[in-house]
């Protein structure tokens, strides 16, 4: 098992930004949160699981974290359209909630 498929920076839009009322339940260093992983340009989603790790004393809307990890269901299905770079959002249903840049890519 992986520790991660991809890093990368990620920002958690609040409601006034057409996110979330609440932020997500996030355990630090477990794959607990699972949202649907969109590339930028792309009508494909894919399924993932986010851990926040050392932000989660201070996680807050609208703030920009860094080294996010993310591990997907199928990371063969994406790997090839993943580099670094590459900006995705977040889903919850047809609602973004996150936006983000891919920082680092598994081989």
């Amino acid at each position: 098992m992986y520790r991660y498929d991809i890093l990368v920076s990620l920002r958690f839009l609040s409601k006034e930004n057409g996110g979330r009322l609440h932020l997500p339940i996030i355990k630090d260093f477990e794959y607990t949160y699972r949202p649907v992983f969109r590339l930028e340009g792309e009508t494909m989603g894919y399924c993932c699981g986010v851990v926040i790790g050392d932000y989660i004393k201070n996680y807050h809307f609208e703030r920009e974290l860094y080294d996010i990890r993310v591990l997907f269901l199928s990371f063969q299905k994406v790997k090839d359209k993943l580099s670094v770079g590459k900006r995705f959002k977040l889903y919850e249903g047809n609602h973004i909630i996150g936006v983000g840049q891919i920082l680092k890519r598994r081989e």
